[in-house]
């Protein structure tokens, strides 16, 4: 009777724990596929806002060189400059 009752028992528990099992790993497995595309969103919104800073760094940069470049003390200093170098030439 006892064997009858152990089997009967490991049947049901087999039978109880499989379904669990595959919805376990099937739940694990959109899991991981949900949290890496969060992950990879997340990345590539820092990757964006990176790319924009340095974008608005060298914009603001070559704004400042531009503005520099059309004062007349530049145009003065480079005119010397010039004039420099032929001489030494």
């Amino acid at each position: 009777m006892k064997r009858i009752t152990h089997k009967l028992i490991l049947a049901l528990l087999v039978t109880a724990l499989l379904p669990l099992g595959l919805v376990m790993v099937g739940d694990y497995r959109q899991t991981r596929e949900q949290l890496t595309r969060e992950i990879l969103h997340r990345v590539r919104a820092i990757a964006d806002a990176r790319i924009q800073r340095v974008e608005s760094y060298t914009e603001t940069k070559r704004q400042e060189i531009t503005a520099l470049a059309e004062t007349p003390t530049v145009g003065e200093a480079l005119a010397a400059y010039k004039l420099a170098f032929s001489k030494a030439a």
